[in-house]
């Protein structure tokens, strides 16, 4: 008897909002050396949706996960009382493709970050980036052992960003892997 796999949807929603005394958070110095600072007060405040979706069942699914985050200084301090926290972006989007097909595993992941303040006074930005990634790979079995063959694309879009100032990221990467899963 032959069964049919069903398509199958979820969809998830998370909220909070928190008040948070004494955050301890890292920021960079002058020299470049990142130090401990102490943020007497923060609010916290996020969304997160997601949906994952069965396109093809037995063969592609999707994933598509997006997240609103409001991340405020609450110090009273005059310069930076409810400015953006550093390095906490405002918006991030998340989307993966995976499909399988005879013997091979591929996926697809885009990954969009919005703006970011790297100074509390919110007068400097890192800008917004979009990555896209790709990978194909073959589970197999030789004498009784699972390995795993594959090839990668990191930064398919060759995006020049940053995700902390004054380092930038790889450009586009390509790799090779083989790995073997041991036990059960």
């Amino acid at each position: 008897m032959h069964t049919r796999s069903s398509l199958k949807t979820s969809f998830e929603v998370q909220a909070s909002k928190n008040s948070v005394d004494d955050l301890i958070y890292l920021r960079q110095a002058f020299d470049g050396r990142w130090t401990p600072q102490n943020l007497r007060r923060a609010s916290l405040n996020q969304l997160v949706l997601v949906l994952d979706q069965t396109i093809v069942p037995s063969h592609v699914d999707g994933e598509i996960s997006f997240e609103w985050l409001e991340a405020r200084d609450q110090s009273g301090n005059r310069l930076t009382d409810g400015k953006y926290l550093i390095y906490r972006p405002l918006r991030t989007l998340h989307a993966n493709l995976i499909g399988n097909a005879r013997g091979f595993r591929s996926r697809i992941h885009l990954n969009w970050v919005d703006k970011q303040a790297v100074l509390e006074t919110n007068s400097k930005w890192l800008a917004a980036y979009t990555l896209l990634d790709a990978e194909v790979s073959r589970e197999f079995s030789i004498q009784e052992m699972n390995w795993e063959a594959g090839v990668k694309c990191a930064n398919i879009l060759d995006v020049d960003y940053r995700v902390v100032r004054f380092a930038p990221m790889p450009l586009r990467e390509f790799s090779v892997f083989l790995s073997l899963q041991l036990g059960r």
